[in-house]
C-alpha cells in the first residue's frame, strides 16, 4: 500500500525477487510536494519528489511491476494471508506492505499555499535547512516541538524567529523583498522562509484497524526487519516510528522487501516438510522407530 518512495522500492525489489506484486497508490505521496531535495544520495544537483517519483515508477515497470490507482479500504486477514479490498474489487495476498507515509500538518494562514508553491515552505529541516544557511527563517509551530525546530535551525542561521501559537500569524505574503509575516496583533516581520513545525499524522489507520502496534503518535511500530505485531503484516518508511527521511524510506523499503521474501521462503519450506511428514506418518514400510522419530519431529 503506496506509491511513494518507500513503496515503489520494495515493489522493485520483490519483482526483482520474481514475487508476484500489487502496489495501490491513492496519488497522495508526501514526496510530491517536495519542490527540491539535496539530500537524496546521488543527485548532486538536487531532485523534486515528483521527478524522483517519476524514476522509480521507470524503474519498477523495467522489473515488470506497475501501480494501480485507488484507495485501499480494509486489510482483513484470513486462513492464506489477507483479502485487501480496493473500491468494490478484493485481493488476495499472502503478505501486505504498508508504505502508506504521513501527513504534514500545515498552518492554517492566508497566504500558506502561494509560498508553498515557490517552495519557501519547509517541512523538514534535516532535509533542506542546509539550503537555509545564512538566511532569515520564520518557524510557525507550538509548544516544545516548535522551540525544538527552531533551536535546531540555529544550526544554519542565526536570524531565526519562532511563532508560537500565542502570536499566531493572520496572513503571509510573498514579495520580492522576502516573505512578509503578520502577526495577530497587527505587527509583522520579514523573512526568506517558512518552516512549518506543526508535527505531522502517520497514514496508519489501516494498521490500526488491522491490529497492528502503533505508538504514542500513531507510528506503527516495527522490529528490525519491518515486521508490524500481525504476523504476514509490513511497514517502511514514514509512517514507521523513526526518522522520516527519503533515504531512511529506501533502506526501510529493501528491508521490507527482503524480509517478506525471505519469509515466504521459509513458510514455503516448512509446509513442504509438513506435508513429507504427513505422508510419512504411518506408512507401513516404514519401520516403528522411524515413525516414532518423525512423529517427534513433528510435533516439535
Amino acid at each position: 500500500m503506496g506509491g511513494g518512495p518507500a513503496g515503489l522500492i520494495a515493489a522493485h525489489y520483490l519483482c526483482r525477487f520474481r514475487r508476484s506484486v500489487a502496489c495501490f497508490d491513492d496519488g497522495d505521496s508526501r514526496a510530491l510536494r517536495i519542490p527540491l531535495s539535496h539530500n537524496f544520495p546521488g543527485f548532486p544537483n538536487g531532485i523534486g519528489g515528483s521527478d524522483l517519483l517519476h524514476r522509480l515508477l521507470l524503474q519498477l515497470d523495467n522489473a515488470g511491476g506497475h501501480v494501480t490507482a485507488g484507495r485501499v479500504s480494509s486489510i482483513d486477514a484470513c486462513d492464506d494471508g489477507f483479502i485487501v479490498r480496493v473500491g468494490s474489487h478484493a485481493v488476495a495476498a499472502r503478505t501486505v506492505l504498508l508504505a502508506t507515509g504521513t501527513r504534514d500538518v500545515e498552518p492554517e494562514v492566508e497566504g500558506i499555499a502561494a509560498i508553498r508553491e515557490r517552495g519557501l515552505l519547509r517541512q523538514c529541516p534535516v532535509c533542506d535547512g542546509f539550503e537555509s544557511s545564512g538566511k532569515r527563517i520564520a518557524v510557525i509551530g507550538k509548544g516544545v516541538h516548535g522551540v525544538r525546530e527552531a533551536e535546531f535551525l540555529r544550526t544554519y542561521s542565526t536570524q531565526v524567529t519562532l511563532v508560537d501559537v500565542t502570536a499566531w500569524p493572520r496572513r503571509v505574503d510573498s514579495r520580492p523583498s522576502g516573505i512578509v509575516v503578520e502577526l495577530a496583533d497587527g505587527s509583522h516581520f520579514e523573512c526568506d522562509v517558512v518552516y512549518a513545525a506543526l508535527g505531522s499524522l502517520p497514514k496508519s489507520s489501516l494498521a490500526a484497524r488491522a491490529g497492528a502496534e502503533l505508538d504514542g503518535d500513531g507510528n506503527i511500530v516495527v522490529d528490525a526487519h519491518c515486521r508490524t505485531s500481525v504476523p504476514g503484516l509490513y511497514a517502511a518508511g514514514d509512517v514507521v516510528v523513526g526518522l522520516d527521511q527519503l533515504a531512511v524510506a529506501a533502506g526501510h523499503a529493501a528491508i521490507a522487501a527482503t524480509t517478506i521474501h525471505n519469509d515466504l521462503r521459509q513458510a514455503a519450506k516448512e509446509a513442504s516438510e509438513r506435508q513429507v511428514m504427513e505422508q510419512a506418518i504411518g506408512n507401513p514400510a516404514i519401520s516403528e522407530a522411524q515413525e516414532e522419530l518423525l512423529s517427534r519431529n513433528w510435533s516439535g
